[in-house]
C-alpha cells in the first residue's frame, strides 16, 4: 500500500512539472505580446462603447458646433436631435450659435500677429469648415431664433 500510495505522489509530481513546463512553453514574448495587445484592445473597445457616445444634449451640440466639429454635430443631427430646440429663454438656436462662433473666429483672425501667408492660409481654413457646418446644419433644416414660427419652446 505504501508502494502504491508513493507512485501516485511521484504521478502528481510528475504530472504538476508538466504542467509548469507547458506554461513556461507558452510565455514567450511574443504571446505575452498577443494577450497584452488582446486585453489593451478589448479595453479600448469597451471604454469607447461605455464612454463614447455623448448624450443627445442641445448643449453638447452648441458646443460641438462651436468648435466646428463637423463630424460630431452630424452624428448628433443624424441621431434625431433638433437643431431648432431653443437653447434659451430668449429661444436662441444652434445656428444663432454658429454666427456667434464664425464670426468670434473670423475677429479673432483679424487680431492675429502673423504674416499674411498664414493669416490667409488660415482664414482659408476657418472659411471651409464653415461652409461644411454651415451646409450640415442647412440639410437639417436649422432656422436661426429669428423665426419665431418654427421655434421649439424653451423647456428649463
Amino acid at each position: 500500500m505504501g508502494n502504491q500510495a508513493g507512485q501516485q505522489m511521484k504521478g502528481y509530481h510528475q504530472n504538476a512539472m508538466g504542467t509548469m513546463q507547458s506554461q513556461a512553453d507558452y510565455m514567450n514574448k511574443e504571446n505575452i505580446a498577443a494577450g497584452y495587445n488582446e486585453w489593451t484592445n478589448g479595453f479600448k473597445e469597451y471604454l469607447s462603447q461605455a464612454f463614447g457616445q455623448q448624450p443627445l444634449t442641445i448643449e453638447g451640440l452648441s458646443l460641438n458646433i462651436t468648435r466646428m466639429r463637423t463630424r460630431h454635430v452630424a452624428q448628433m443631427l443624424d441621431q434625431g436631435i433638433n437643431p431648432n430646440e431653443a437653447m434659451d429663454m430668449q429661444g436662441h438656436t444652434v445656428l444663432d450659435v454658429f454666427m456667434e462662433s464664425h464670426a468670434d473666429n473670423l475677429l479673432q483672425l483679424s487680431k492675429m500677429g502673423c504674416s499674411a501667408e498664414e493669416k490667409t492660409q488660415i482664414f482659408c481654413d476657418i472659411e471651409e469648415r464653415a461652409f461644411e457646418m454651415m451646409d450640415l446644419l442647412h440639410q437639417h433644416d436649422a432656422k436661426t431664433s429669428g423665426d419665431m414660427r418654427m421655434r421649439v419652446p424653451y423647456v428649463a
